[in-house]
């Protein structure tokens, strides 16, 4: 909140604990807002109604911790990882063969944390990092900011597809986002065949139709991925084949080797 929006809070408040025939004074008033303060003031309102719905909480008159709770509670499926989570993207970044959805929450933090990293103190880093994470979070989610998300592919290209319907999953990514890497996934796992060229076609809507809707959208995804599992098979399996046949004609090779052996000894 704004040092402007101190007198509207205070009227709030003051309303919201006459409900309980609770008096509040200005002091107590002066608490709560700097309590509050990394809120604005709509979240807050929304909080102190929140709580006074509540068949449990709702029956006591709410402390700034109370309104809080209802605050985060809202905004606790935003996507952004919970502490757990945002530790492990946050190392698996540092290994290039890993493909990892970062926010800028995830990359502050670990920037804090890196030096410990460094050092081998693999406790005090998570420490760091957990503190810095969760007080980035709980700024943007009281500012009110959506998770921003930035892909970072990794060298290992069997790992992509998994990390980014990992978080289509999780809520961090739109499809909107997913789009463009699945699109190259599905190019790079079928890259000679007509299928793999129809794929980039699946999530585009025909040229000068109205955009896809969200509906369509989903479905034109689950075709992607169900061709990019194909594509993958497809993949695994010629080289299955390929080395079956290569160790066949290594045994055949060795078993010729031996024979040519025996044939000398024996005119020997």
């Amino acid at each position: 909140m704004r040092a402007e929006d101190q007198g509207d809070f205070t009227k709030l408040l003051v309303g919201a604990m006459a409900v309980y025939d609770h008096k509040i004074t200005a002091q107590i008033a002066e608490l709560y807002f700097a309590a509050l303060g990394l809120y604005a003031l709509e979240q807050v309102r929304e909080g102190l109604s929140r709580h006074m719905q509540d068949q449990v909480a709702g029956k006591f008159y709410p402390k700034p911790a109370d309104i809080i709770g209802q605050i985060l509670g809202q905004k606790a499926n935003d996507g952004r990882p919970g502490k757990d989570q945002a530790w492990s993207i946050a190392l698996c970044s540092l290994d290039d063969n890993e493909t990892v959805l970062l926010t800028p929450e995830i990359l502050a933090a670990l920037d804090t944390a890196k030096p410990l990293l460094e050092l081998r103190d693999k406790v005090a880093a998570r420490m760091a990092f957990v503190e810095v994470y969760e007080k980035l979070v709980a700024r943007s989610r009281g500012e009110g900011r959506p998770i921003e998300v930035t892909i970072s592919l990794g060298d290992d290209k069997s790992r992509r597809q998994l990390a980014i319907e990992d978080g289509l999953r999780r809520g961090m990514l739109t499809s909107v986002q997913a789009e463009p890497h699945l699109i190259r996934i599905a190019q790079e796992t079928q890259p000679i065949t007509p299928d793999g060229s129809a794929i980039a076609g699946l999530l585009a809507a025909p040229e000068g139709s109205k955009p896809l809707t969200n509906e369509e959208r989903k479905l034109r995804l689950q075709e992607v991925r169900s061709q990019i599992g194909k594509g993958a098979r497809n993949l695994q399996a010629e080289k299955s084949m390929a080395k079956a046949m290569e160790d066949r004609a290594d045994t055949a090779r060795r078993k010729r080797g031996v024979e040519d052996k025996i044939q000398e000894k024996t005119a020997d």
